[in-house]
């Protein structure tokens, strides 16, 4: 048999668990643990869902004018913004949006190399591209990416009204 006290934990909740665990309650339920995880869980949903519709509509609006996507990671990709920005390719697939993974610097680490090859994903880096590069591109999206830090050498001048930070 499971007894249960639902009643409101003050902040020494450490012993009032100890207490009711000593009184043979299995089970403690801290109504305002409980209620504040309740309402962190919706404000995440209201974020997420909200940021979500905005990124639906970027990618409406170049989809709209057969628009091509720059994919633009940090100078020095790692797993994680590797991951993601091929994430997003996928994502803009499903709205036939052609894109490209540009990077700058160098990929200097042999694990971040070895996912490279394992995963077989094409990753251009903008080194390689000629001077109008960005002129093909209707929106840039930035993974992993954050320009206070100088870290984006691939962002073109001039393109900050096509750039969206995800």
């Amino acid at each position: 048999m499971v007894r249960l006290d639902l009643r409101y934990v003050s902040p020494s909740r450490k012993r009032v668990r100890e207490y009711l665990g000593n009184l043979g309650c299995d089970v403690v339920i801290s109504a305002s643990e409980t209620l504040s995880e309740a309402v962190l869980r919706e404000v995440e949903k209201i974020y997420s869902s909200r940021n979500a519709r905005r990124l639906e509509r970027i990618i409406m609006n170049v989809a709209s004018v057969n628009g091509r996507f720059a994919i633009v990671m940090h100078d020095a990709p790692d797993p994680d913004s590797i991951a993601s920005a091929m994430a997003f390719r996928e994502i803009l697939k499903n709205y036939d949006i052609e894109s490209d993974i540009i990077y700058g610097g160098e990929i200097s680490h042999q694990e971040n190399r070895a996912l490279i090859n394992l995963v077989d994903v094409d990753l251009v880096n903008v080194s390689e591209l000629d001077a109008g590069w960005a002129r093909r591109y209707k929106a840039f999206a930035m993974i992993d990416c954050n320009p206070e830090y100088n870290n984006v050498s691939a962002m073109p001048n001039g393109s900050k009204s096509r750039c969206h930070q995800l």
